[in-house]
């Protein structure tokens, strides 16, 4: 699991809220890593797809369902945690209006709401799928109603 502990790493090392395309630097920075460290390109290649993979969540083989639904596990956190999770990222794209906000993030929430499955993993499928649908349905419903979810 020392790999997957790497792409964990490295697949938001350039992150930031107003850069559409960080998964693709990130992906590049990786690549410039293991190039650095002698990671074989083969596995390379195969870190350089998974962290490329975080932009759509949709798993193919076990490594990418085990990264992608751990990505997608804030969405099933208890109330609490799921409401600091949402005013902490709110304030990461502070440079959005409210309306720009409430319209991407909804985009966001309705195509995650849209997937058969949130989760993969089949040990994650009930409590966690269940608890993260009832999260985005609440928070689109704010959304959608213009109720402002942190005051800035």
């Amino acid at each position: 699991y020392a790999f997957l502990t790497l792409i964990i790493i490295f697949h938001d090392i350039a992150f930031h809220p107003k850069d559409d395309l960080h998964e693709q630097s990130s992906a590049n920075i990786w690549m410039e890593f293991c190039e650095c460290v002698g990671i074989p390109p083969a596995v390379a290649l195969k870190g350089y797809h998974l962290i490329l993979g975080t932009m759509d969540h949709v798993s193919y083989d076990f490594l990418s369902t085990l990264l992608y639904d751990a990505d997608l596990e804030i969405y099933s956190m208890g109330d609490y945690r799921y409401q600091e999770y949402i005013s902490n990222l709110r304030k990461e794209y502070i440079h959005l209006t409210d309306l720009e906000w409430n319209r991407t993030r909804a985009v966001e929430l309705e195509l995650l709401l849209a997937r058969k499955a949130i989760y993969v993993a089949e040990d994650t499928f009930d409590f966690e799928e269940v608890t993260a649908r009832e999260n985005i349905k609440d928070e689109l419903a704010k959304l959608n109603n213009a109720v402002p979810l942190v005051s800035v």
